[in-house]
């Protein structure tokens, strides 16, 4: 009969020294763990459970499970180390850099860190109100908004878009789609975009054409018993004269997981099963760029409008030449990891940044096609997540599955980043949302983090 020992350790201590994040000392935190096979030790219940779903009724536990938790728990002790960094005070640097021993590349970096580790909350907002009217007016009806499901951020508009799940009486899915209004005295609900009440969004895009801010999204039906299954359309948002209908395209489709907006030809672009359809503005005509095998789970044009590259389930990214036949028109492919979900070019057009699956978020050199920067401590184990950067601080931000928005260096030299700040939603018990930028239009020379979480918004300065 065999017999296992169990000892003491402290994951949470190990997890984060892999992380770079240093913990704070305490003697109480070394909790027993276990390392039974099959089985899992809960160190909030103290006991043990199966690794197995329904060998337990009251507490089912599985590996994804388990990892999340663990996650969590990593997260909570990530943010709390930022937010006691956040007293660290700079005179060390400052004499390092008067008598020589420190760069002022250095000393702004310290800055920087210093300016993303002392982000508090300003502010907070309700997004569960909206006009019966507006609504009714948007073919939908004011149903139970329930939590934020996607953002993105326009910081040169100082707006947000998002869209928050919404539930009708009979329990039918549905969305809302709203812009938010991002200010100096906090983040407030702007004009409602369109409503749904029998779709989903899975992708958002804003663009600005001939003066006006575009709002481009893909949605999918919740209920594939009626059509249309997917909804492909661009709406003008004007914040002073409400909203105008430009384009709506109805899909026969019944997956879709992307879509990207050409600000320079108005081209439109949706990721469908094995392929992306590319339209015209305003016309009927389309070209189907096939990807064998994969699906596009993003989509971003170039800022000429005359390259689309797209990342996949599989974890490769395509380029496609547009300006090519499109049986030739792949001048470009590699693979960085499993379910792209995010792209963003940087501006030179020779590096792009991108986030996947298992944690990926990387910075890739599209002429060498090699990973340059490779950010640890992200946490995504399969939804979509967009993230945002600052050249101007270079920062990258980006939310994750474990509540947590980390912040990292974005050229810091070559090889893996680690977390130099993170912040932690008070609602922790849903998914957030986050957009960084330090060039809100309404903010001239303040930086700030828009943070949607369940039904309540937060500002971060």
């Amino acid at each position: 009969m065999k017999r296992y020992r169990i000892g003491k350790r402290d994951n949470n201590k190990s997890h984060l020294a892999a992380c770079g994040v240093s913990h704070p000392r305490n003697d109480k935190q070394h909790d027993t763990s276990c390392d039974l096979p099959g089985f899992y030790y809960d160190k909030e219940k103290k006991r043990y459970f199966r690794v197995v779903p329904g060998q337990n009724r009251n507490n089912p536990i599985t590996n994804l499970s388990i990892k999340l938790k663990e996650a969590a728990r990593a997260g909570v002790l990530l943010s709390e180390t930022s937010r006691q960094q956040a007293f660290s005070p700079l005179p060390k640097s400052l004499a390092s850099l008067q008598l020589g021993g420190l760069r002022h590349s250095g000393f702004a970096s310290n800055v920087r860190c210093l300016k993303m580790t002392s982000l508090t909350m300003s502010s907070e907002a309700d997004f569960t109100t909206a006009s019966d009217e507006v609504v009714a007016s948007l073919g939908g009806s004011a149903n139970r908004i329930e939590e934020c499901t996607y953002l993105i951020g326009y910081p040169q508009e100082s707006l947000a878009i998002g869209s928050w799940a919404t539930s009708a009486p009979d329990g039918q899915r549905g969305c809302l789609i709203r812009a938010l209004q991002v200010e100096e005295s906090g983040v407030r609900p702007g004009a409602v975009v369109n409503v749904h009440p029998m779709h989903r969004v899975v992708d958002l895009c804003i663009t600005k054409e001939v003066n006006q801010v575009l709002v481009t999204y893909a949605s999918v039906n919740t209920d594939c018993t009626d059509r249309p299954c997917t909804i492909v359309s661009t709406r003008a948002l004007d914040m002073h004269q409400g909203l105008s209908l430009t384009e709506t395209r109805e899909l026969e489709s019944h997956a879709a997981w992307s879509c990207a907006r050409d600000f320079y030809s108005h081209k439109t672009a949706v990721g469908l099963e094995g392929k992306v359809e590319v339209f015209q503005n305003e016309t009927p005509q389309s070209s189907s760029l096939r990807i064998a095998k994969e699906n596009p789970f993003s989509l971003i044009f170039n800022e000429a409008g005359n390259l689309l590259y797209a990342g996949t389930n599989k974890g490769g990214v395509f380029c496609f030449d547009l300006r090519a036949a499109p049986s030739s028109n792949v001048a470009l492919s590699l693979r960085i990891g499993r379910g792209t979900s995010y792209l963003a070019i940087l501006q030179s057009e020779d590096t792009m940044l991108a986030s996947g699956y298992d944690g990926e978020l990387l910075m890739v050199d599209l002429k060498q096609r090699k990973i340059l920067h490779r950010y640890e401590g992200h946490n995504n184990d399969g939804i979509k997540i967009p993230f945002s950067y600052d050249t101007g601080d270079d920062v990258l931000c980006s939310a994750g599955q474990d509540r947590v928005t980390c912040f990292w260096k974005l050229k810091a030299g070559e090889g893996c980043h680690n977390p130099i700040a993170a912040v932690m939603a008070p609602d922790q018990e849903q998914q957030p949302w986050s957009w960084y930028s330090s060039s809100w239009l309404h903010m001239p020379g303040r930086a700030a983090l828009c943070v949607a979480s369940g039904t309540k918004g937060y500002m971060y300065m």
